[in-house]
């Protein structure tokens, strides 16, 4: 079997409104395009085709992931209250590493955190309130970053991401524990 690679980032919305333009349907690896103005394009563009298209964010067909989202929903666990996320790999900085090059859409948001933080909106809704740290590295890209959010209904989010230092890959919705008592 023939391996294919990948195209960063950066090349997403040029290949997907390729497929599109000849009538295929796109499934495209995270971050879906590395604008909103391009990621409007495409969905543009495949509205109009018609053709299928989608990101390929794999953790929210995850067993685990449609069970938590049914538990939530069902209040099986509570009413969440907060919910954290984090992602971070210690990597030493490498300008030809996809990671750490800008021009191909390098970064700890868009290789590592765009997962806790899809999963969240995902679960919770768009969120309300944005605040946001964080630190470029030598090449131009942010390595660190520590995000806080609040969703509808009030569920406030935290979530870290670093490309430069080890965090754990933990996803947690965070609320009273079911039946105790509440004031």
């Amino acid at each position: 079997m023939r391996s294919i690679s990948r195209p960063p980032p950066s090349e997403h919305h040029k290949h997907a409104l390729l497929c599109i333009a000849a009538g295929i349907p796109v499934l495209v690896e995270k971050p879906f395009a590395t604008s909103r103005v391009e990621a409007m394009e495409m969905a543009g563009a495949a509205r109009d085709a018609p053709v299928f298209a989608m990101e390929g964010m794999w953790t929210r067909f995850l067993p685990a992931s449609l069970a938590l989202k049914d538990a939530i929903a069902s209040g099986r666990i509570g009413v969440p209250h907060l919910v954290s996320g984090s992602f971070g790999t210690s990597k030493a900085v490498d300008p030809a590493s996809g990671s750490f090059d800008p021009r191909r859409s390098g970064g700890a948001l868009a290789h590592l955190g765009v997962y806790p933080l899809s999963l969240a909106q995902w679960l919770f809704g768009s969120p309300e309130s944005l605040m946001a740290t964080g630190q470029l590295g030598s090449t131009g890209v942010d390595e660190d970053i520590a995000i806080q959010l609040r969703y509808p209904g009030g569920v406030i989010g935290s979530f870290y991401t670093s490309i430069r230092a080890w965090a754990p890959n933990d996803f947690a919705p965070l609320g009273p524990i079911p039946g105790s008592i509440q004031r």
